[in-house]
């Protein structure tokens, strides 16, 4: 079910409608755990709306704790790097 959610939030999210990107990535983030690298892609999703809505402490919290998953179970991958450099320009924010 999480998966259906995540794709229908990407085709809101290549339309510029971020509100039902963000409504539909919430039900997938809500419809797994949050031990696996699923829960992971979509909280980096739900950070980047919140970003957009410059909701940079709600970012920030989803980004770590999506960098820290991440971590436990890969190493120097591509999505780290994405999460760490998110997470790099938040901080500059500051």
């Amino acid at each position: 079910m999480a998966k259906n959610y995540a794709r229908i939030a990407l085709l809101y999210e290549t339309k510029h409608d971020i509100n039902n990107a963000y409504e539909f990535y919430k039900h997938a983030i809500n419809s797994v755990p949050n031990d696996i690298l699923d829960w992971a892609d979509y909280a980096f999703h739900v950070a980047k709306i919140h970003l957009i809505r410059e909701e940079n402490q709600l970012a920030f919290d989803l980004l770590q704790q999506a960098l820290a998953l991440r971590k436990r179970f890969e190493n120097g991958t591509e999505q780290i790097s994405c999460i760490e450099r998110l997470l790099d320009r938040l901080i500059n924010l500051n």
